[in-house]
């Protein structure tokens, strides 16, 4: 059995693995690349950011934000509250919600 014919196919396999083993990291990378370009700094970038006048609606009690969302809890007076979602690049409410509680009954 000769030597140059018997590793032909063995040289054949390694060299397309090596082809396979590259290309599918240059895949990879630009999957994790795309995924990182399109986070919430990059979409920032849009989003100029609004502006929101709650004079009269009470004090902020509590705001949450989830990408370009976010939630206001207001309170007027004891026993009123207000929630309120806004589009923070806007400024625009989304929507808005009355609570009408006993005052003074909260949890200790």
């Amino acid at each position: 059995m000769s030597d140059k014919q018997s590793l032909s196919p063995l040289k054949t396999l390694v060299f397309s693995m090596g082809i396979v083993l590259i290309a599918g990291a240059v895949f990879i990378s630009g999957g994790i690349l795309k995924n990182f370009s399109a986070s919430p700094a990059a979409l920032s970038a849009d989003c100029k950011g609004g502006q929101l006048d709650l004079t009269g609606r009470g004090m902020v009690v509590e705001s949450r934000t989830e990408d370009q969302i976010m939630r206001l809890s207001l309170e007027k007076k004891p026993g009123s509250m207000e929630i309120l979602t806004v589009d923070v690049c806007s400024g625009k409410i989304l929507g808005s919600l009355q609570l009408n509680t006993d005052p003074g009954m909260g949890v200790e």
